[in-house]
């Protein structure tokens, strides 16, 4: 699994901490970034989603997750796992997480890079 794992992430053409990582728990397929704004507020934000969320007859209905979701979940990740220091950082992120699984409710399940799996709910 890690070595398919790793040649899907060979693919990346971006260098975000999250991309590569977040994967689809309808579909299988990656999260892709997107930047959203606010039509009320011109605010900018980074969402993450399907990538074939919006593909066609066949959509996904899995859930979009703002970058700050994602740390959360990560720092919740941390925390059950009994982290002295639960808090997010792009080089924490890289060197734990091997892979997060996105389902819908808002569960959203870590595979750690040391094998063990955690799932968290936003």
């Amino acid at each position: 699994m890690l070595a398919i794992s790793a040649k899907r992430r060979a693919k990346v053409r971006t260098r975000h901490p999250f991309a590569g990582k977040l994967i689809c728990g309808d579909c299988g397929s990656f999260y892709g970034h997107k930047v959203w704004r606010l039509r009320s507020t011109g605010e900018h934000y980074n969402v993450w989603y399907c990538n074939h969320k919006y593909d066609g007859d066949k959509t996904c209905d899995s859930p979009r997750l703002r970058d700050e979701e994602v740390k959360a979940a990560f720092e919740k990740m941390l925390q059950k796992c009994d982290d002295p220091n639960p808090v997010y950082t792009d080089e924490r992120w890289n060197e734990l997480v091997e892979s997060v699984k996105v389902c819908r409710g808002g569960h959203l399940i870590f595979t750690l890079t040391e094998g063990r799996v955690v799932k968290v709910t936003l």
